[in-house]
């Protein structure tokens, strides 16, 4: 799930960040880089620190992470993006 946070404080309502956008998003390798659709980065502000993922994990467990855009194509409604200090815990086909 891929979070765009437009006020500081991080308040939520029904799962969902204030002011925010939300949608899906898959890992593509184990280095933290993952496609998302280029709407759900609408609101994204370049060179800023307003966006989070909040990553589910297998045991419902969630962690939220800041993350780069690294490209955004929205004649094709895609958007690469890469989590910081991203470690991945589970083994991932090379």
């Amino acid at each position: 799930m891929v979070s765009h946070e437009e006020d500081e404080e991080k308040a939520e309502t029904g799962g969902r960040p204030k002011g925010g956008v939300m949608g899906s998003a898959f890992f593509i390798n184990r280095d933290g880089y993952f496609v998302t659709a280029a709407q759900v980065l609408r609101l994204y502000k370049p060179n800023s620190d307003q966006m989070t993922a909040i990553i589910k994990k297998r045991d419902g467990e969630r962690t939220i992470m800041e993350f780069d855009v690294i490209d955004k194509d929205d004649k094709h409604e895609l958007a690469l993006c890469r989590l910081k200090n991203f470690t991945a815990k589970i083994p991932m086909p090379p």
